[in-house]
């Protein structure tokens, strides 16, 4: 008798899909060129003379809602720069503030348990969609960063070679 660790089966086939233009053209394709609008509640118990942060819910490609944090520092008048991170499921989403002392404005958004590979590469472009089109955010600059200085959560990587390949 198996038991159920929590962790999504891995499939080898879908695995290798992954990595090849053709399978994400096809799932890019089905995205709305516009994200929906999110939903946003300031949080002025997170906030400060230093940042403003609200809260955000999105929705997936899948219609599961996803939500975290929106940051910005309170100096800074025109569009700033954006990094967008996720954490994990039993984690809460934090701001950086280092990011914010960097006068950037960061992007944290928690995945759901149990989420699949693709579908958590899915959320990343969704996320990254609404970080450029929030306004004060300069667009051409919205990164995509690692949490506390370790490696790229693989769904990072993965939208990042999609964007080398210039599809999203």
């Amino acid at each position: 008798m198996a038991l159920w660790t929590g962790m999504p089966s891995y499939d080898p086939q879908t695995s290798r899909l992954l990595l090849q233009r053709s399978w994400w053209k096809d799932r890019l394709q089905e995205l709305p060129a516009e994200p929906e609008a999110p939903i946003v509640t300031p949080r002025p118990d997170l906030s400060s003379d230093e940042r403003t942060v609200v809260e955000f819910q999105i929705r997936a490609h899948d219609g599961v809602r996803l939500w975290g944090f929106y940051a910005r520092p309170s100096t800074s008048s025109g569009p700033v720069s954006t990094r967008i991170r996720s954490c994990g499921p039993a984690d809460l989403p934090e701001i950086d503030e280092s990011t914010l002392r960097h006068d950037q404005a960061e992007f944290v958004m928690q995945e759901p348990a149990g989420r699949r590979l693709a579908d958590r590469v899915l959320d990343v472009i969704n996320l990254y969609q609404v970080a450029k089109n929030t306004p004060g955010i300069d667009r051409a600059e919205v990164s995509l960063g690692a949490n506390n200085g370790s490696t790229f959560p693989d769904e990072f990587l993965i939208v990042r070679q999609l964007s080398d390949w210039n599809m999203c």
